[in-house]
């Protein structure tokens, strides 16, 4: 939902904020995009299946959305 949304998004930038060095974004498949499966060794931003062949989680969640979001300016959010 968007309420769940905006609560990643909430709370990805208090992170920011906490761990500025940190690399806040996904790990990319050869194309480009958001990878959807287990990565080795990685970096920055990762979710469950980043990690674990097994999982699968978190299906649908807009990921590219999120990490575009997070590259914004910090003022767009103040109402969150």
């Amino acid at each position: 939902t968007q309420a769940q949304y905006n609560s990643v998004l909430a709370l990805c930038k208090t992170l920011q904020q906490a761990f500025p060095k940190v690399h806040w974004k996904f790990p990319k498949d050869q194309s480009g995009n958001v990878s959807r499966t287990n990565v080795v060794n990685p970096s920055g931003l990762t979710t469950h299946f980043h990690l674990d062949k097994g999982k699968i989680d978190p299906i649908g969640f807009p990921l590219e959305q999120l990490e575009k979001d997070l590259s914004c300016p910090e003022d767009i959010y103040s109402d969150l």
